[in-house]
């Protein structure tokens, strides 16, 4: 068995070596350094965060994982699960382990609505000293671009009706443009981004994301680095169409998107529009359009599905494991 050592970073010390790792390791963007700064400051009478790495400390001593613990309310939280290396998959048991005894006894939540990370339900049961509380299965919608070998057969792929509505937005609006924002930048389009999720919420007849949780997530990023994103689509003299999402590593986090009920295939423009650039970017990277589970109203879990499967994406299954662990088990 691996020597395997756990210790803990100040969160003043994270750096790109973390963040490159992460971004390796098929992290999200929760996880960089200055994201999580930033929420310590923001939930600083509520959470507290440590950054933990382990390392193999036979001979040279090198990271194999790494992960970012929030604990609020008693709750130990994994977020973006233990990230380990490709290579050091086989030690994930390992190393796990090690990181519940340098955390000590309690009540652990591992993984998150974002994370792409496989389930980890099963190897967590076996670990010593693990009692599984619940399980909350889910499934994350992302576009592999590695599937395809170019953007035209990838394109040649998704389904007619957007390929039509692109058309049609073309022929609609001679004047049409998409608008690109990154970082501090994205505040600018917070009045569109906002007026697009509104009427969007108003046809779905929902209303669990709105201005403030957009704002929430723009100002959780914006303040700290370029992981930020907006882009909308104009034409005729309006706003058709506005998303905003994250970038990291290979993959892009597309967070939120709205539009006009009139917007004369706009909508899709934009959204196809931001899977090309990304795929330009990245061609064996991933478009990530958010996870999918029962707990959604019927209404938006059939948009989604409609939207999404249009564009061709994969089905990940992915969990939240919540879990009791105490070393007087083993």
């Amino acid at each position: 068995m691996p020597l395997l050592r756990v210790r803990a970073i100040s969160l003043g010390a994270l750096a790109a070596d973390w963040d490159d790792f992460a971004a390796r390791c098929n992290g999200s963007w929760r996880s960089t350094g200055a994201q999580v700064r930033f929420l310590r400051w923001r939930h600083i009478h509520k959470s507290r965060f440590v950054a933990l790495v382990v390392e193999d400390v036979e001979g040279s001593p090198r990271r194999v994982a790494q992960c970012m613990v929030e604990t609020t309310g008693g709750v130990r939280m994994l977020y973006d699960g233990l990230l380990i290396a490709p290579e050091d998959e086989a030690m994930r048991g390992e190393a796990m382990l090690a990181v519940l005894r340098f955390l000590g006894p309690g009540t652990y939540s591992y993984g998150w609505t974002w994370s792409i990370a496989p389930k980890q339900e099963a190897l967590l049961a076996r670990l010593p000293g693990v009692r599984i509380e619940s399980v909350r299965p889910l499934i994350f919608h992302a576009i592999d671009f590695s599937r395809w070998n170019s953007w035209p057969e990838y394109l040649s792929s998704i389904s007619t009706n957007v390929r039509r509505n692109v058309k049609k937005a073309r022929e609609n609006y001679a004047d049409l443009e998409i608008q690109e924002h990154r970082g501090r930048a994205v505040l600018r389009d917070v009045p569109a981004l906002t007026r697009m999720l509104k009427k969007t919420a108003e046809r779905l007849g929902v209303n669990d994301f709105g201005p403030r949780i957009l704002l929430r997530q723009i100002l959780a990023v914006t303040p700290r680095s370029n992981l930020a994103v907006a882009m909308s689509a104009r034409g005729g003299g309006a706003v058709l169409a506005a998303l905003f999402g994250y970038e990291f590593g290979e993959q892009f986090y597309y967070w939120q998107g709205g539009s006009i009920s009139d917007n004369g295939g706009g909508s899709w423009t934009l959204l196809l529009h931001a899977v090309e650039r990304w795929y330009k970017r990245h061609p064996k990277g991933k478009f990530l359009m958010g996870f999918f589970d029962e707990t959604m109203s019927a209404v938006r879990r059939e948009g989604l599905l409609r939207q999404r499967s249009s564009l061709r994406p994969d089905e990940i299954a992915t969990s939240i494991v919540r879990f009791q662990w105490s070393e007087s088990d083993n």
